[in-house]
């Protein structure tokens, strides 16, 4: 008999596909948004059970903000994402050995919030309109932050000014709250301007702004009054004409600070007042044993408008004309 050995080398023939490894839930990573590019999401990890395969990884779905490794299978950011804008990508991930047997899986990425956005009102600067001396009335204002979660919280402050404590704001819904103002004591102007504020609970805190101005309405609080209740005046026996202009002052605003002349008591038949307060003589003044040397004359400035209280009284102004 002849005895023989014979050697047989077994070729491997590429029979297996790739397998990537992964939890049971699947692929899943959170990165913070604003995360610099070439920040590292994870490495991917994937075996072939055909001995010295060389195993090449790509990714889809990604919409050009991470790139993969092909060698290594190591994801890392390829520019800034931007949670407000995208706020999850789900990507696949294959992974193909030399000829081309394919294995994929899905990668969830969620994008974690930072606070990198300030609250932002409705309007850069709002204006309301209140009526003076009414003693509650209510406006609103409204702020939104794109952010998420305590980075969304915010509360509303207005910045502390001379009617702080005419002027509230309710820091959780932003309603401000007017209470009785006096438009006679702003300085000659009706409007109050004031910024408010909207500061979220984030770390770093933002800070949104608008201007707030609100209008005082007038209404008819005051009645015309004279600087100087009385006035002398020395005329010649003879004169006829005007001899005085009353003027009297009314802190009102509009229609509400337009005023009239009158006569109250006095000899109408003698004097007259025009309707913006020229006193004239209609007939020369005569010097007889009735009138001695003096004349009497009251005179009341008035408004038409009527006044918001019973209790507001008409100025008034006494004229004495002595005879020379």
């Amino acid at each position: 008999s002849t005895v023989c050995e014979i050697f047989i080398t077994v070729t491997d023939v590429n029979m297996f596909s790739p397998e990537i490894f992964h939890p049971s839930n699947g692929l899943q990573v959170n990165i913070t948004e604003g995360a610099a590019p070439l920040s590292i999401l994870l490495q991917v990890n994937a075996s072939d059970k055909d001995p010295n395969d060389t195993l090449t990884y790509t990714i889809d779905g990604d919409k050009g903000y991470f790139k993969i490794d092909p060698s290594s299978g190591v994801i890392h950011v390829s520019k800034t994402v931007d949670r407000e804008n995208i706020s999850s990508y789900i990507i696949t991930v294959s992974v193909s050995d030399r000829v081309n047997h394919t294995s994929q899986s899905t990668l969830n990425v969620t994008v974690l919030d930072i606070n990198d956005n300030a609250p932002v009102f409705g309007n850069t600067s709002y204006s309301f309109e209140v009526v003076e001396e009414v003693h509650d009335t209510y406006l609103d204002v409204k702020a939104n932050d794109s952010d998420i979660g305590q980075n969304k919280e915010f509360e509303y402050e207005l910045l502390k000014n001379h009617w702080i404590s005419n002027i509230d704001i309710d820091s959780k819904r932003g309603k401000i709250h007017v209470k009785s103002i006096d438009r006679e004591n702003l300085n000659g102007t009706d409007q109050i301007q004031m910024l408010v504020i909207a500061k979220d609970k984030g770390i770093p805190q933002q800070r949104g702004f608008a201007w707030i101005t609100i209008t005082v309405k007038d209404i008819n609080d005051h009645p015309p009054t004279f600087k100087e209740p009385t006035r002398m005046f020395d005329l010649k026996e003879g004169y006829k004409g005007t001899f005085y202009h009353a003027q009297a002052d009314d802190p009102d605003k509009g229609v509400n600070a337009i005023m009239h002349y009158r006569i109250i008591h006095g000899d109408e038949s003698i004097f007259n007042i025009s309707d913006t307060g020229d006193v004239s003589l209609w007939k020369p003044l005569v010097l007889d044993g009735r009138n001695n040397d003096s004349i009497t004359l009251e005179i009341e400035a008035y408004n038409t408008v009527p006044y918001n209280s019973t209790k507001i009284t008409n100025g008034r102004q006494t004229l004495t004309i002595h005879i020379q």
